[in-house]
């Protein structure tokens, strides 16, 4: 059963992410949906109908189809299943493009800058992400022996 699929990613699988939350988001409407249903029951046309059930983005949709194809995978994985079927996902919506310009970048570190609560590497911080486009994990593992001038 989908349902067991899914307790069972849950249980073995989601715990050990960083962010496991997310993952239980998309399981809830997941079971609302398929918990009674067989995995054999999983076909493109059941993945369009609960795309219209849920009536939500495209985006959210893929995230949520993807933890179900993640699920029946992590059971094929584990032997508890024979055969993995074909879980249809919307198309990857293209991503969001959306740029600071120069006075609100001068904003934000004014404000780092004033705010007597923050820390004093705090418009550092901002400055290394805005001129290198960097990932905050990134910009936090950063290594003097990285740094070229």
């Amino acid at each position: 059963m989908i349902l067991d699929a899914l307790e069972n990613y849950t249980d073995e699988h989601a715990v050990n992410t960083a962010a496991p939350e997310r993952i239980g988001f998309a399981i809830s409407p997941l079971l609302r949906f398929w918990g009674a249903n067989v995995v054999g029951d999983i076909s493109r046309p059941t993945c369009l109908a609960y795309s219209a059930s849920r009536n939500r983005s495209d985006s959210t949709i893929r995230r949520e189809l993807g933890v179900l194809r993640a699920a029946i995978k992590h059971d094929h994985k584990m032997g508890r299943l024979t055969r993995v079927p074909h879980v249809w996902l919307p198309k990857k919506p293209e991503g969001k493009s959306v740029w600071l310009t120069r006075s609100e970048a001068a904003s934000l570190l004014w404000a780092a800058k004033s705010e007597p609560r923050v820390r004093l590497y705090l418009p550092l911080f901002i400055l290394l992400g805005l001129y290198t486009g960097a990932r905050k994990e990134a910009i936090l593992s950063l290594r003097w022996p990285q740094v070229s001038f």
